[in-house]
């Protein structure tokens, strides 16, 4: 699966009649493409949906168990066997891998159990609550975690992993006091405990204690002259170092992974140590950092074909990225609780009291919320949505210090922007025109009139009854030319309706017929001179034309 035959496949899966959607052999195929597809945890909740409708479908459980070998969670690896096997037996192919696993999972909690001096039973029962505290962490049900990890030290108290997990669950609990003493008491009896130095550094620059994050950066920095350059602890270092836009050493660790393969760091530090150079000011090595992992992310694309742009120039770019933090300081899950808490009211001017007050306790609890959604804004992914997220706490500082992003020089243009637009939707008062605004591509402060406009979806479309049932064909169809048949039709039905028009024009531009499809975006607002969706689409194909018409924009 890959590419068209991906879109295809997931096609094929949505018009399988009802009737077989909800069978396992179904359900297991569809999570077949989903792992293909690269959409893990997708195909994980496919699994687990299996399991819970289905529990003696036995070939769910060999997907189960590869998927927590993947994980290195061997004694889930080990119960999800012995759950197979008391279901019957796979064919041999299955069987010999099945086997393998096994091997493999005994072997870790072996070692495990030599290295803690500590029975393999034991070590086999702590393992499992130890790894089921990662899987309630990764799904942010913070108090199940919080239990499985105690349950694990109450089995081997003096095992460092749970501890730590136990630290990053308390954190994020609200429970920051007890966080840092767990750490620290970690720390105390294993002062070069990676981990540990790192939920240190999240911690305190959440808490924007930043001479402690950098003491504890530093103290993870220190160790890189001692692991294999392909020790997966670099990984965590480099990113670390990222977290704290630490140029020169990251630009020091990149100059020894010049010529070495990629497989020896994740696709993530490449982009980190190709950013530091950039930052550092040295184009040529980065462009060899970030080629490692190109075809891997849009940013990596579009920022190495900046740098080969700035090389062929000869000049700097005019922006310094910025190191990718998604993830470290706020989990995802994290971002979502706020998201569920505001619900349907995320983008409404004012909240409901009742909201307003539960998100002041969440946060009150949560110091370090705020700052790692700022250090978010300029994250791509993240950009779009946080803006709006950090004004609904209503609070003057917040406010200001968003108005100071957006009318200063980090960021791209489209990031800044997203910000003003979130504020004037918002309700929140700008500067009078013109505002100072920072052109990243011109590397220069330049004056422009900010006017927001707000389009709003709730409107009667002028479409005849007979063109509609096209509109609704065109809608459903699946190729894009039958999409394009459905629309002329449609246009034909009711040439008069400015949303047909419109429409064809715009699949036509997307679809490369940008000639005639710029007739019917201009015909639509001929036709219809109050339909503002076309008038705000004729505008931005303007702006974002080769040789655009300011005016006309």
């Amino acid at each position: 699966l890959g590419g068209d035959a991906s879109d295809l496949f997931f096609e094929a899966i949505e018009d399988v009649p009802v009737r077989w959607q909800r069978k396992p052999e179904f359900l297991l195929i569809k999570t077949l493409g989903l792992l293909r597809a690269g959409d893990r945890d997708a195909a994980q909740q496919v699994l687990d949906e299996i399991e819970k409708t289905h529990p003696r479908f036995a070939p769910l459980y060999f997907y189960k168990a590869s998927l927590y070998m993947e994980d290195v969670f061997p004694a889930h690896v080990l119960r999800t066997i012995d759950k197979l096997h008391s279901l019957g037996r796979l064919d041999d192919e299955s069987e010999t891998a099945l086997a393998g696993m096994e091997t493999i999972a005994r072997e870790l909690l072996q070692a495990s159990a030599n290295e803690l001096g500590v029975p393999y039973e034991k070590m086999e029962k702590a393992s499992w609550y130890h790894e089921a505290a990662q899987e309630k962490l990764n799904a942010g049900q913070w108090v199940s975690a919080e239990q499985m990890a105690r349950e694990a030290l109450r089995q081997i108290p003096g095992w460092t992993s749970p501890h730590n997990n136990r630290a990053y669950v308390l954190y994020f609990m609200g429970k920051v006091d007890d966080a840092l003493a767990e750490t620290k008491a970690i720390l105390a009896q294993q002062p070069d405990n990676l981990h540990a130095l790192k939920n240190l550094v999240i911690f305190y620059t959440g808490l924007e204690e930043h001479e402690m994050a950098r003491e504890y950066s530093a103290r993870m920095a220190a160790h890189l002259q001692d692991l294999p350059t392909d020790a997966d602890e670099v990984d965590m270092v480099i990113s670390v170092l990222g977290l704290m836009k630490a140029d020169e050493t990251l630009w020091a660790l990149a100059q020894k992974y010049l010529k070495k393969d990629v497989e020896e760091l994740f696709d993530i530090s490449w982009q980190t140590l190709g950013i530091s150079a950039v930052r550092t000011g040295h184009l040529k090595q980065a462009k060899i950092l970030l080629e490692k992992a190109e075809d891997v992310y849009d940013f990596e694309e579009s920022l190495v074909i900046k740098v080969r742009k700035a090389l062929k120039a000869g000049k700097p770019l005019a922006s310094l990225p910025q190191y990718p933090t998604l993830g470290l300081l706020l989990p995802p899950v994290v971002i979502n609780e706020l998201i569920e808490m505001l619900g349907q009211h995320l983008e409404n001017n004012h909240l409901p009291r009742h909201i307003q007050k539960k998100l002041g306790e969440y946060i009150e609890k949560r110091p370090f919320i705020i700052n790692g959604l700022f250090r978010l804004i300029d994250e791509k992914g993240a950009s779009v949505a946080i803006p709006s997220l950090l004004i609904q706490f209503n609070k003057p500082d917040i406010d200001a210090r968003l108005l100071a992003y957006a009318l200063g020089d980090t960021g791209t243009n489209q990031q800044r922007l997203n910000v003003l637009s979130a504020m004037s939707q918002m309700g929140r008062s700008l500067p009078p025109n013109p505002l100072r605004f920072w052109n990243e591509e011109t590397g220069q402060w330049t004056e422009v009139d900010y006017t927001a406009q707000m389009l709003s979806d709730d409107i009667d479309l002028n479409i005849s009854p007979k063109a509609a049932v096209w509109a609704q064909k065109a809608h459903e169809a699946k190729t894009t030319q039958e999409k394009v048949d459905c629309w002329r039709k449609a246009v034909e039905m009711d040439p008069q309706s400015g949303y047909a028009v419109h429409m064809l024009g715009i699949l036509l531009i997307q679809t490369g017929q940008k000639e005639e499809g710029l007739e019917f975006a201009k015909r639509a607002i001929k036709v219809d001179p109050d339909y503002m969706f076309a008038y705000a689409n004729l505008a931005l194909f303007e702006a974002q034309a080769e040789t655009p018409n300011v005016e006309l924009a």
